[in-house]
């Protein structure tokens, strides 16, 4: 005796529902991967500012001139450091032979500023310091 053709097609319609329910599951399972790894949370950035930030710092001369150029000073620098975010758009992790980290922060004197990090091995050199507001004539070579 056979199904009747009813039975056969509900029976088809359930497969083909349940699959596609599987298929939704692992696609958007996929995108909220695909978001997490993306763009790492800030409380995964705080024990990296906190690394960058126990290394004794070091100001590059191109680091100087920017901080001078556009009147960011050592105490703003250290400052981004603990009270700023990173971002990582603007940050290079796989640079060589050191990391670089963009990290944004306001000063007290009201500049929204950007400082590069390089995260070497022993140290935390300033590559260079943006005041994201205002642009600045600076001649540094």
């Amino acid at each position: 005796m056979s199904p009747s053709p009813a039975i056969f097609d509900r029976r088809q319609l359930t497969r083909q529902l349940g699959l596609l329910a599987v298929l939704a599951i692992l696609y958007l399972g996929g995108i909220w991967l695909r978001q997490e790894q993306a763009s790492p949370n800030q409380q995964e950035a705080i024990p990296l500012l906190e690394l960058l930030a126990s290394r004794p710092l070091v100001i590059t001369r191109h680091g100087q001139c920017r901080m001078d150029c556009r009147e960011i000073s050592l105490t703003e620098i250290r400052q981004a450091l603990t009270d700023g975010h990173l971002n990582t758009e603007k940050s290079e992790p796989d640079d060589q032979p050191c990391p670089t980290w963009a990290v944004e922060s306001n000063t007290p004197d009201g500049q929204h500023i950007r400082v590069i990090f390089a995260a070497c091995d022993r140290e935390t050199r300033v590559v260079t310091a943006i005041d994201l507001d205002r642009d600045h004539t600076c001649s540094c070579e």
